[in-house]
């Protein structure tokens, strides 16, 4: 008797209704999700990259647009002739050029040592 009811049920209408198929659902719905979780967590991953590099890039950008400012800027003749004459000391014809040197010895001027006020007024009245 117990045969023929399996019988009438179907083969599937008593997989689908077992324990062990219940089971089975539930383990390969949770690897699923653990699955998806984990997938989700490497897109953010990646994507908080690309936002790093991005912003890196644009960094890069304005440190490339000084770097070219700066060398359109030492290939002008202004910048040129400005650096010749100061340190090669180089000038246009028809300048005069002129040089101010100061002494070595100048640098250091020798001060003599403050005297004492009693030996000031002794000089102020016997000297």
């Amino acid at each position: 008797m117990k045969y023929q009811k399996i019988e009438n049920k179907g083969k599937w209408r008593v997989i689908w209704e077992s324990n062990i198929f219940t089971l089975l659902l539930i383990l390969v719905l949770f690897f699923s999700l653990f699955k998806m979780v984990r997938e989700i967590k490497v897109r953010a991953d990646i994507n908080k990259e690309i936002a790093d590099l991005q912003a890196q890039r644009q960094k890069l950008e304005g440190q490339k647009d000084e770097v070219e400012k700066l060398l359109s800027y030492l290939q002008t003749d202004s910048y040129i002739e400005k650096e010749a004459r100061l340190k090669l000391n180089l000038s246009l014809p028809g300048e005069k050029q002129i040089n101010l040197y100061t002494d070595e010895q100048n640098k250091y001027v020798v001060s003599e040592p403050e005297q004492n006020n009693l030996l000031k007024w002794y000089d102020y009245f016997f000297k």
